[in-house]
């Protein structure tokens, strides 16, 4: 399955696209151990890859949902996936992205670590 996932993903723009949005859900599909494993790989190798306008959109759609799933905030930010959320706050040039983002990171990063 994941080598299918790659391969859509790798695919045209149209395809990889719509597959993007949805990677979150198809890694919970996974048992945890797995699930943990296609993080590290599936998912932080899209954040770093994609890149352009329609893409850093689809990077604040991955990143809610990543930070929004059942994975604990502090597996996420002990494996410095709040990293990509900053990066994305500070660099994208849409102000509509990046309020969006602070939201995601002050409420399911900051809040949940302060607890």
């Amino acid at each position: 399955m994941v080598d299918v996932a790659n391969h859509f993903l790798s695919d045209v723009d149209e395809v990889r696209f719509k597959l993007l949005p949805k990677l979150c859900q198809f890694v919970a599909l996974f048992p945890e151990d797995n699930q943990k494993m296609l993080l590290h790989t599936l998912i932080r190798e899209r954040l770093e890859s994609e890149t352009g306008t329609k893409s850093d959109k689809l990077k604040v759609e991955l990143l809610e949902q990543l930070f929004s799933t059942s994975y604990e905030v502090t597996f996420l930010v002990d494996n410095e996936f709040h990293k990509y959320l900053y990066t994305a706050i500070t660099t994208d040039q849409r102000i509509g992205n990046r309020k969006q983002l602070s939201e995601v990171f002050g409420k399911t990063v900051i809040a949940k670590l302060i607890k």
